[in-house]
């Protein structure tokens, strides 16, 4: 229906226009009030000693937990692994014989 001519042209104009798009998104931003984040300067007030130390125990926590879930992970893995090893074992026993 349409010639290869046709194809190559919007190809290239669907290119061009990606590469138009990155070059607009990653183009450093002006220091203009229009292009800050809205709540920039009440997240600045936010960020204190204290939230500082609340988010250190915080991550305390869940790095202990995380590291109970990981463990508790390697174990349950290493029992299916026997179980699956287990049925294969049968599985043979049952072909071979």
């Amino acid at each position: 229906m349409f010639g290869w001519r046709s194809k190559f042209l919007a190809v290239l104009i669907i290119y061009f226009a990606g590469f138009a798009t990155a070059v607009y998104v990653l183009a450093p931003a002006t220091d203009c009030p229009s292009r800050r984040v809205p709540g920039q300067a009440a997240l600045a007030q936010v960020r204190t000693p204290q939230f500082a130390e609340q988010s250190g125990q915080y991550a305390a926590l869940a790095k202990d937990r995380l590291g109970r879930f990981m463990e508790l992970a390697r174990e349950k893995a290493i029992v299916a692994g026997r179980v699956i090893r287990a049925q294969l074992d049968a599985g043979r026993d049952r072909i071979e014989n």
